[in-house]
């Protein structure tokens, strides 16, 4: 008895058997012993399989019957005849093992073969889980004969050969070279590698006259590139080294290696690209030490900055370190495939890269050398944190007109799908490693391609909406600006988009003789002037002197809170100074409860049941102002005229502490400045931390002044909102300067940015929205305004200025895509 799980659950005879299998040599057939099912082959049964047919008779069979390997979901050896119906040739009997979706190691007596479901299966499993063929074909050798009882003859070089052969052969399908006369010897440098569907191409997607548009749309027109070095694709030197050429040299995505190795040898002495950066230094000493036994020390590559997508002719081998020769190649080489004049290169050291670009260019050969070429480098946003505040700010994508919301982050995604490669490319052979790196980025490619009609209406959606709230915030900022101020301003950036040597609109501004010395002077006269203030007694029984004190002593209750809540600031005898503090506080209730019989004189007696209630600490117990009380009963239990003079107080104290905010966040982001830039060591950072959280607890304590001010104007109006007093949200209270990160930090991330691991993500500057405070609560700024804060709102506006112009860009770009 024989049965075939694949056919179904049924039991049939020799004879049947083979003849419902005369068409499907490679099911997995098991007999019955006696007492188990074994598993044996259709071969061994008798069946011998007829090409040409797909297994039914043939008038004129080949009179030779071969046995051939047939790679398959298990590894199979199959009997079989050619047809002569045609004569047999070597051509014919390839063809005939083809149409059976066969694809066989050689065309000249073949072996083995390994059919098109398999090497299809094979390619999603590489391309998307990196299997190499190896383990791949382990894995189906386990499956033959887990137990090792037969012999499973090995296949890998073969099946090594078909694979790179088979990829190669359908992407040139895909590609419709089958369908052109002059076939694969016709194919043009570059035409195997997917160009994106929404850059701009002439001839294919851009407009009759665009060339003719105005300068203001020209950027529609202009693409942009993202151009990086990878250190992670390496390859060895082979001992055993053999003549191993690619297939397809220089028709997709790799430059052309004889003409690329040609255009080396002019560059045997060039060092590698020199940088000014202490941590690219260190970077670039880390990626590069290790190149001894390296044919290759990694890849240059360029691609579509906004879509993805890597360029034809966009990846080149580096030989050691990244050399100006190896980039101008690759970029250039690109230029000429996409046939554009004017474009934008994002790139992490594009401040450096672009001195002397063009000399470099008029040395490179003739075919890469453009003339007309009007190029713009820029730093990637995240990439240009590392580098000096005067170098990414000038230079930051975040500040190119026309380019939008591209971040030029892009090549370094696409990195982190080709990196899981690394380590069974590093000991491919030459042409193999090139060939499975074309076969990955064609699938990366075309992927990208696939899914760029959802990308594109995503990101619209989010532009769309978001370039309302940015319209919208920049609309406020505007108002509170003086007319003579800000045309001022546009000037000044007008001016600095011209000469890049002027001073940088988008800098933070700094304080000069700003230091770790001034920023303690001015917090120690901050507590000086607390203690002051509350040593102060409750003196006076005027109405003005009796609110003063009810403020006064809100803000001892407010200051008790916060150091009970933060331990930055407080001394070894935490205990103590509260307990002290505590008691003067409660000495100075009493007097101030006996002043409410005069002022509040409807009050309820609830202060003075607390104060008796010892379970209640003092900074909770209710100092009794006129905006404490139900509305409806303030004007009968207040001496008249007193809710007035507390919500003309209120405005005083929230105007006040937005001022005091203000100075303390330019005095947080400028020691964060000047923190990077001059302080190393553990004790001088540590001495920072503590310096910076002191500082923003004394943020906190102003803004829960604020917070306190601002509730008692609206209760005293009766309102639930008042435009010129917003809510403080913690989000306020951040600078840009705040989230700057030392180098040493951008460093270490940067290093890291390759690996596969689940990272922290900040809000996009790009969505962020100037803090109100600098520009509302009826401070408008003016000519006449303090210089600092004028200063600060300047940067400020400019970059929300910028914000909103690249959503602008956006938009318009996003329509041009689609």
């Amino acid at each position: 008895l024989f049965c075939c799980w694949e056919c179904g659950d049924f039991n049939e005879c020799l004879n049947c058997a083979l003849a419902r299998h005369r068409s499907m040599p490679l099911h997995d057939i098991q007999e019955w012993t006696g007492s188990y099912w074994q598993r044996i082959t259709l071969k061994s049964m008798g069946l011998i399989y007829q090409l040409g047919h797909g297994g039914l008779p043939c008038a004129h069979p080949d009179p030779v019957v071969r046995q051939m390997v047939v790679v398959d979901d298990l590894i199979h050896t199959v009997a079989y005849r050619y047809c002569s119906c045609r004569g047999l040739c070597s051509n014919n009997a390839v063809r005939q093992l083809l149409r059976n979706r066969w694809y066989p190691a050689t065309i000249a007596e073949p072996e083995t073969c390994v059919t098109f479901r398999a090497l299809n299966a094979f390619r999603l499993a590489a391309v998307h889980a990196n299997v190499n063929v190896n383990n791949w074909l382990k894995a189906i050798e386990e499956r033959t004969d887990a137990l090792k009882l037969g012999k499973v003859l090995d296949r890998r070089a073969a099946s090594h050969r078909i694979y790179r052969q088979y990829t190669f052969l359908l992407r040139s399908k895909r590609f419709g070279r089958g369908n052109d006369p002059s076939g694969l010897q016709g194919t043009t440098q570059g035409a195997l590698a997917w160009r994106c569907w929404a850059c701009p191409r002439e001839g294919v997607n851009l407009p009759d006259g665009w060339k003719d548009v105005e300068d203001s749309q020209a950027y529609l027109y202009r693409p942009t590139l993202a151009c990086d070095a990878n250190f992670r694709l390496k390859n060895l030197v082979r001992r055993n080294e053999r003549h191993d050429p690619e297939l397809g040299d220089g028709l997709g995505y790799f430059v052309k290696k004889d003409d690329y190795k040609e255009h080396l040898t002019r560059y045997v002495n060039e060092t590698d690209v020199l940088t000014t950066t202490a941590a690219f230094k260190a970077l670039v000493e880390k990626d590069t030490k290790a190149t001894s036994g390296l044919r290759v020390s990694g890849v240059v590559g360029t691609i579509c900055a906004r879509h993805e997508l890597v360029q034809p002719h966009g990846i080149a081998d580096l030989q050691k370190g990244e050399r100006y020769c190896n980039v101008d190649y690759v970029l250039l080489s690109v230029v000429a495939m996409i046939g554009c004049l004017a474009l934008t290169v994002s790139y992490d050291i594009g401040c450096q890269y672009t001195i002397n670009f063009f000399d470099r260019m008029r040395k490179m050969p003739r075919a890469l050398q453009r003339e007309d070429l009007d190029v713009v480098f820029g730093l990637p946003v995240w990439h240009g944190g590392i580098h000096e505040e005067s170098c990414r700010t000038v230079n930051s994508l975040k500040y190119h007109d026309g380019v939008g919301r591209t971040d030029g982050e892009a090549i370094e995604r696409i990195w982190s799908l080709l990196n899981p490669s690394a380590w069974a490319t590093k000991y491919m052979g030459e042409g193999a490693r090139h060939d499975w790196l074309e076969d990955k980025i064609d699938n990366v490619n075309f992927g990208k391609l696939i899914g760029l009609v959802y990308l594109l209406a995503r990101r619209y959606i989010v532009a769309t909406d978001e370039l309302k709230v940015q319209v919208e915030s920049f609309r406020i900022i505007q108002k509170s600006i003086e007319r003579d101020l800000l045309s001022k301003w546009k000037a000044e950036l007008t001016a600095w988009k011209s000469d890049r040597s002027l001073p940088c609109p988008y800098m933070a501004p700094v304080i000069e003789g700003l230091s770790e010395a001034e920023v303690r002077r001015r917090l120690d006269r901050e507590e000086l002037d607390e203690l002051k203030a509350g040593r102060a007694g409750v003196e006076g029984t005027s109405q003005t002197a009796f609110l003063v004190a009810g403020m006064r002593l809100e803000a001892a209750q407010r200051r008790i809170i916060a150091d009970l809540d933060g331990v930055a600031v407080l001394p070894m005898n935490v205990e103590g100074l509260i307990n002290n503090r505590r008691r003067a506080l409660l000495e100075k209730i009493k007097p101030f409860n006996d002043l409410l019989k005069t002022h509040i004189p409807g009050a309820p007696s609830t202060a003075s049941e607390e104060e008796r209630d010892k379970a209640i600490d003092p900074e909770h117990l209710t100092i009794t102002m006129p905006s404490r009380l139900p509305a409806d009963k303030r004007c009968v239990a207040c001496a008249e005229g007193l809710p007035a003079k507390e919500l003309k107080l209120r405005r005083a104290q929230a105007h006040d502490t937005i001022q005091q905010i203000r100075k303390k966040l330019h005095a947080k982001q400028y020691y964060i400045q000047y923190r990077n830039s001059n302080l190393t060591g553990q004790k001088q950072n540590t001495r920072a931390r503590t310096l910076l959280a002191t500082l923003q607890e004394r943020i906190d304590l102003d803004a829960q002044a604020y917070r306190a001010a601002r509730q008692a104007i609206l209760d005293l109006r009766g309102v639930n909102q008042d435009p010129d007093y917003p809510v403080l949200h913690a989000k306020d209270l951040q600078l840009e300067g705040e989230r700057a990160e030392a180098d040493d930090d951008a460093a270490r991330k940067s290093a890291a940015a390759d690996r596969q691991r689940t990272r922290h993500v900040h809000v996009s500057m790009g969505k962020s929205t100037m803090s109100w405070i600098w520009t509302a609560n009826g401070l408008h700024i003016c000519i006449c305004a303090d210089t600092c804060t004028t200063v600060a709102v300047r940067h400020l506006w400019a970059q929300a200025l910028a914000r909103k112009n690249c959503w602008v860009e956006e938009v318009e770009l996003l329509r041009e895509d689609m």
